[in-house]
């Protein structure tokens, strides 16, 4: 599985966004934190998260709250519910 950011970009149904913040977990699980330009702390609840992950040998695209809308804290990424698009 090619886990680059290109790569990842590329397959997924992204918002209109201007910044992205990336985090890793060590196990191939990777958040991305998406949110309009001048959001200024991964602690204000303006991002939405995606967590990618390959289960299978297939890229998985969660969504936190099953949603593109940028309403989430990305510091709470790991605790974040996570859901296909809705």
């Amino acid at each position: 599985m090619d886990w680059s950011i290109a790569n990842i970009n590329r397959t997924l149904v992204t918002p209109t966004v201007a910044e992205k913040v990336i985090e890793e977990d060590g196990t191939e699980t990777y958040y991305l934190g998406y949110c309009s330009s001048g959001v200024n702390s991964v602690n204000d609840a303006l991002f939405a998260v995606c967590r990618v992950t390959d289960p299978s040998g297939s890229m998985r695209k969660m969504w936190s709250n099953g949603s593109t809308e940028q309403n989430c804290v990305f510091a709470d990424f790991a605790s974040l519910n996570y859901s296909f698009l809705q």
